[in-house]
């Protein structure tokens, strides 16, 4: 692909992500085109003077505002491409940044951020270096990244205890009296407890 054709494939991207509507179905597509061929790397600014800006990593492009990059967000740009398990396994990648800091910095101590917790981008991570096999029925739609983790006991299922703390916290208050009253009813409150 010459530079005039990848140059037009991120101006598709950029205007898809800054016009929004029916043009964001095209994201993951754009998206992917653009991380395959590179197009990133070198824009083309202004054709009749040949202006042409060129970016080191994907989320510069990203980030730099029109004209030269997108104006966006890598978060704003992974809620695009969610629901498009090959776009956003590319774009993972496209940002993941190799451990010991950006070489391009002169005092090389930022570390590249990386997912945490029990993130979606996390498990997928984790399932493509460690479980392959799992990482392709998650992308199948076999099995959910958090499945998958479990069934690579990657991590533990919640306990019925934890489940009960999850479902009060998200409970009403009126729900909250039902069920305690029912709890109540049912056996003795714990020791020590005192009724208001």
């Amino acid at each position: 692909m010459n530079l005039r054709e990848n140059e037009l494939v991120a101006r598709a991207l950029s205007r898809a992500i800054q016009h929004g509507g029916k043009d964001l179905a095209n994201v993951p597509e754009l998206l992917k085109k653009v991380l395959r061929e590179e197009s990133w790397r070198v824009r083309v600014i202004d054709e009749l003077d040949g202006k042409m800006v060129e970016f080191g990593r994907f989320e510069e492009f990203v980030t730099t505002p029109p004209l030269e990059g997108m104006g966006a967000t890598i978060k704003m740009i992974k809620n695009l491409v969610r629901d498009d398990p090959e776009a956003e396994k590319m774009l993972d990648a496209a940002v993941q940044r190799p451990h010991g800091g950006d070489q391009s910095k002169s005092d090389n101590v930022t570390l590249a951020p990386t997912p945490t917790g029990n993130s979606r981008q996390k498990a997928l991570r984790r399932l493509r270096k460690d479980r392959p096999d799992l990482l392709k029925r998650v992308e199948g739609g076999e099995l959910s990244p958090h499945g998958a983790m479990l069934v690579a006991g990657f991590r533990k299922p919640p306990t019925p205890l934890m489940l009960l703390r999850r479902a009060w916290e998200k409970a009403s208050e009126d729900e909250r009296l039902i069920f305690f009253g029912e709890i109540v009813s049912v056996r003795p409150p714990p020791p020590g407890w005192e009724g208001e």
